[in-house]
C-alpha cells in the first residue's frame, strides 16, 4: 500500500483479532436411525438369548444384560455418520437452509415480493424449531408467571402470549 508520495511501497499488517471458529474443525457425530423395524430386530436377538446364562449377583447381571442389550442395538440399528460444524445452531433446519437459498436466489433476481414472503417464513421457521429445541421459552415462563398469579387472565393478555407469527 502506498503511503502519499513516499517510497515506501509495501506496508505489512497483521489482524489483532484471529476468529476462534475458523481453526476449529467440525466435530463428526454419529445418530442411531430408528424406525418401527429397527425396533423389532434388537428385541428379536434378546428375546432369543437364553438369560440364565448370566451369573452373578444382581449388580453384575444388571450390567452384563445393560451391556448386551447395548450390544444387540449397536449391532442391528443402522447409524449416520454426520459434521457438525462450530458456528453451526441446531435450531437452523435444512428447511430453513433451503428457504435461505430461495431468498438469496429471490434477491438477485429482485422479486422483492418473494423475499419479503420468505423472510416471514424463514423467521416463523426459526420461532418454531427454537420453541420446539427450547420449550421453556420467553413465553412459556410468562405464562407460567400469569398462571401462578390468581388474577384471571385477560384476553388480552392471552392474545399477546400467542404471536400471530406462530399461526
Amino acid at each position: 500500500m502506498a503511503l502519499g508520495h513516499s517510497d515506501h511501497n509495501v506496508v505489512f499488517l497483521l489482524p489483532h483479532y484471529k476468529s476462534e471458529l475458523k481453526p476449529i474443525k467440525p466435530h463428526i457425530h454419529s445418530a442411531t436411525l430408528w424406525s418401527e423395524d429397527a425396533i423389532t430386530q434388537p428385541q428379536g436377538s434378546v428375546a432369543c438369548t437364553n438369560l440364565d446364562i448370566f451369573q452373578g449377583g444382581l449388580d453384575h447381571k444388571v450390567s452384563l444384560i445393560t451391556d448386551y442389550i447395548k450390544f444387540c442395538i449397536f449391532s442391528t440399528i443402522p447409524t449416520r455418520a454426520f459434521r457438525r460444524f462450530p458456528d453451526s445452531k441446531p435450531w437452523i433446519t435444512s428447511h430453513i437452509k433451503s428457504s435461505l437459498k430461495g431468498k438469496h436466489m429471490a434477491f438477485q433476481h429482485k422479486n422483492w415480493t418473494a423475499v419479503n414472503l420468505l423472510n416471514r417464513q424463514i423467521r416463523n421457521d426459526i420461532i418454531r424449531s427454537d420453541q420446539h429445541l427450547f420449550p421453556l421459552s420467553r413465553k412459556h415462563l410468562s405464562l407460567s408467571r400469569h398462571l401462578s398469579n390468581p388474577a384471571p387472565l385477560s384476553q388480552t393478555t392471552i392474545d399477546q402470549l400467542h404471536s400471530p407469527l406462530l399461526s
